[in-house]
């Protein structure tokens, strides 16, 4: 059994889905704010409250392009919102640890005039229709900071917003909601607390309520898988990547003969490597051709921004580590520590061979998936050069069917 905080947990995967924003960073935490200060007003409980916020955190966990969540941000209905409401169900539906907020994600995006004949609790209602006017509001009110040439501090502009939700009061919104926010929100406080440090204060107030627990490897491995998902799905030519660079890396520390605890960690550093990515945008991701100087500095920030999302996930945790260094090369010329051979652990090194492997093997947007002999033909090259470790890839030779058939 390992310990694991909950709260902190989500917080760092609510981190890493608010990289999707790209320019909008935080809209996650903002929404979650909003939904933990309105459901307090209402008189529910600490506990409560605490999961309104991170429902509202945790919301957009279906939404992995940057293109798609413009298109979310830029009216209050766009037709095709029920998609990311419908992957993000799925996603927490998976996780033991999370599928509490499955429903309410599934139709955050509904009208509240719809919802009323929807066969689920009142509560889930309730909890939909409220993330889905938090959401609206901070979109509202980002549009109103872009209106604004004299960047007036938020809380001079609000009168706009409060127009804008009274409009859709009984059609999108529950009336009863609306009024909570005409009346919360003519507080200043309600608009200072929806900043991210101001949130993270709010939310280590009640750490009290939901103390470190006591949860499986299944039930972490499942978390992670969650996450790899999410990772995965902000490129078509990512699909699996994680996935498969896990399953990679673990069979090929088994083959090097690794514990079954080492195993399941490297398994998990698998599945979370590339975090930090959902902060690259499409354009970089998806680009046909080689990338400028600019963009390779941009991708070149990923493993380290992964690292970020995992020490607040598992601090202290040797998984962070292995994660950090999946791009570094026993020559140093890896990144971002350009760290050799003597200071990369083992597991560091097996990732980051089967993550270069897989991606060889996968599509990209500038080329067709590879076939084995020019795949090892590269790896081959690197490795002449000082990328890897020449006995990781003499079991990557003798295994190279069995390996390549994973990749796919």
């Amino acid at each position: 059994m390992l310990k694991l905080n909950k709260n902190k947990a989500i917080c760092a995967l609510a981190d890493a889905l608010d990289y999707v924003g790209v320019d909008d960073l935080y809209h996650g935490h903002r929404v979650g704010a909003m939904a933990m200060q309105l459901v307090k007003k209402l008189g529910w409980s600490d506990l409560e409250c605490l999961g309104a916020a991170h429902l509202g955190m945790l919301h957009d966990c279906g939404v992995s392009s940057s293109q798609e969540h413009g298109n979310l941000t830029m009216e209050m209905e766009w037709s095709r919102a029920k998609e990311h409401c419908a992957r993000g169900a799925e996603y927490l539906g998976q996780s033991s640890l999370l599928e509490q907020f499955a429903v309410p994600v599934l139709y955050h995006h509904d009208r509240w005039e719809e919802l009323q004949d929807v066969d689920i609790s009142d509560r889930d209602k309730r909890l939909a229709n409220l993330i889905f006017m938090a959401d609206r509001i901070d979109v509202l009110a980002a549009q109103e900071r872009r209106r604004d040439p004299l960047h007036n501090p938020l809380i001079l502009l609000k009168s706009g917003i409060f127009n804008q939700i009274k409009k859709f009061s009984g059609t999108l919104f529950d009336p009863e909601l609306v009024e909570l926010f005409l009346d919360v929100g003519q507080t200043d406080a309600f608009w200072f607390s929806c900043s991210p440090e101001v949130m993270q204060n709010l939310l280590d107030d009640f750490d009290h309520v939901d103390d470190e627990m006591e949860v499986s490897g299944d039930e972490v491995r499942s978390f992670a898988r969650l996450v790899g998902r999410i990772i995965d799905a902000k490129s078509a030519f990512t699909q699996d990547h994680s996935v498969k660079v896990a399953r990679l890396s673990r069979r090929m520390g088994s083959i090097c003969g690794l514990s079954e605890a080492d195993l399941a960690d490297l398994e998990i550093a698998g599945l979370l490597h590339d975090a930090g990515k959902l902060r690259v945008p499409d354009e970089i991701l998806d680009k046909p051709g080689p990338l400028n100087a600019q963009e390779r500095a941009v991708i070149r920030r990923h493993s380290f921004d992964s690292a970020m999302v995992l020490h607040n996930l598992i601090p202290n945790s040797r998984i962070t580590n292995w994660v950090a260094m999946h791009h570094e090369r026993w020559d140093g010329s890896g990144y971002p520590y350009s760290l050799k051979k003597d200071q990369l652990d083992r597991e560091a090194q097996i990732l980051a061979l089967c993550d270069e492997f897989q991606a060889l093997v996968q599509c990209r947007p500038y080329r067709d998936s590879l076939p084995p002999a020019k795949v090892m033909e590269i790896m081959n090259q690197d490795t002449a050069k000082g990328a890897f470790d020449p006995e990781l890839m003499d079991i990557l030779r003798t295994h190279l069917d069995e390996f390549y058939e994973i990749a796919r």
